[in-house]
């Protein structure tokens, strides 16, 4: 059959059973509404972040942007947190125990003061 496809368009060779996509001009141009509303979110991110100093993390942001009547997803706040390469401070452990790096060689009490215990293989103490 060779009349002209149904779609309209010249590149369209009848060939393949599908019409030709369309054209992705107006997404090449400006960003999506999504897009654009991350660029705005990263925004209130840097800012928040610098403001704590760069301590916060993505929980404590969340809080914050909460805080300020925006909602946004906690998962949200880390992609873009990540994306800005913005990471908090980690906790710091306190109270933990230091080793001696050259300890002193002593005999235990048990070893050193009680005489050797002699079994008799029964349990009975005699």
């Amino acid at each position: 059959m060779t009349s002209t496809p149904a779609w309209g368009s010249s590149a369209y060779s009848g060939n393949c059973a599908s019409p030709p996509l369309p054209t992705r001009r107006r997404a090449e141009t400006e960003p999506c509404e999504r897009r654009r509303r991350d660029a705005e979110l990263t925004q209130q991110i840097q800012r928040i972040h610098a403001d704590s100093g760069g301590i916060y993390g993505s929980p404590r942001v969340h809080a914050v942007l909460k805080r300020e009547d925006v909602h946004v997803g906690r998962k949200r706040v880390e992609r873009l947190m990540r994306e800005a390469e913005l990471a908090g401070l980690s906790p710091r452990r306190k109270g933990f125990t230091r080793r001696d790096p050259k300890p002193r060689s002593h005999p235990t009490w048990s070893t050193a003061t009680s005489p050797p215990r002699h079994r008799t293989g029964c349990g009975s103490r005699t």
